[in-house]
């Protein structure tokens, strides 16, 4: 994996998040090329804003999401091309979350760490891989009971507790 260029992905401090004009305890980014309401990860996202609070929130991001009516606990903030602004959103969330089925690489996961931010994979195709210990959790695919915990457990440690090692698993490894 030494040929992916994470530089310009790095923890930043004091970021407002621009994309959260709610206020929130707690909040959440999932990433997709494009969202398709009649994809399997599109269903576990909605399973999963039915079972948490109205002070966690989630942001999605990837094409063609703003066209969507979404529940009130998430927000739609298209796609994002500016390395620094996703930097920037990374840096800003608590936790990524990575629902896919079919990644083989997933490198969102990789800029999410990179910039200290743990993620919750599911335990499909080369994610596994990305999420070692103290970086995250890998959860069955579709257990979004499991993800649910997993949120819980980031939410009661908080997100400095896994920072280090997410980034100590980027440096090392990619």
């Amino acid at each position: 994996y030494n040929w992916i260029d994470l530089s310009v992905f790095y923890p930043r401090d004091d970021v407002s998040n621009k994309y959260l004009s709610f206020d929130s305890e707690f909040s959440i980014l999932l990433m997709s090329a494009g969202w398709d309401t009649n994809s399997d990860k599109f269903k576990d996202v909605l399973k999963l804003s039915n079972m948490l609070g109205d002070n966690v929130k989630i942001l999605l991001a990837g094409n063609g999401i703003e066209k969507f009516r979404l529940p009130k606990n998430i927000k739609a903030v298209g796609y994002i091309s500016d390395t620094d602004e996703l930097a920037n959103l990374y840096s800003s969330v608590d936790v990524y979350v990575h629902m896919s089925y079919e990644d083989t690489f997933g490198k969102v996961i990789a800029e999410a760490l990179a910039c200290g931010t743990p993620a919750i994979v599911y335990d499909s195709t080369a994610l596994p891989e990305l999420v070692s210990e103290g970086c995250g959790y890998i959860v069955p695919k579709g257990n979004i009971k499991d993800v649910f915990d997993c949120i819980l457990e980031i939410k009661k440690k908080g997100k400095k507790a896994y920072s280090q090692a997410c980034i100590k698993k980027v440096v090392n490894n990619f």
